[in-house]
């Protein structure tokens, strides 16, 4: 469950740091969003995949982050939550300001 709900918040994250950094120093965030994927992947639970596509390539991999196949489906659910959220929350914030 806490690998779920990780992915949720890495997720979340991940587009969240993306929509400030574009706002404030765009030509910065190919570094930053570097940053944030490999603090994400040393300090979350689920190490972070962020991406639908990439969880399903993952069940392919022969490495310590290897996916079971069985856990695509939730992965995928909590990855789509955290984007909706992260929607949301610009909606409510950022379009207000």
């Amino acid at each position: 469950m806490l690998q779920y709900f990780a992915e949720l918040i890495a997720n979340f994250g991940f587009l969240r740091t993306i929509k400030r950094i574009v706002k404030y120093k765009i030509e910065a965030v190919s570094e930053i969003m570097a940053l944030y994927i490999t603090a994400s992947y040393w300090f979350t639970a689920s190490i972070s995949f962020a991406n639908p596509a990439v969880t399903n390539s993952r069940t392919f991999s022969d490495t310590f982050s290897k996916i079971n196949y069985h856990n695509i489906f939730l992965l995928a659910v909590e990855q789509i939550i955290g984007a909706v959220f992260a929607f949301i929350l610009y909606l409510v914030r950022d379009k207000g300001a």
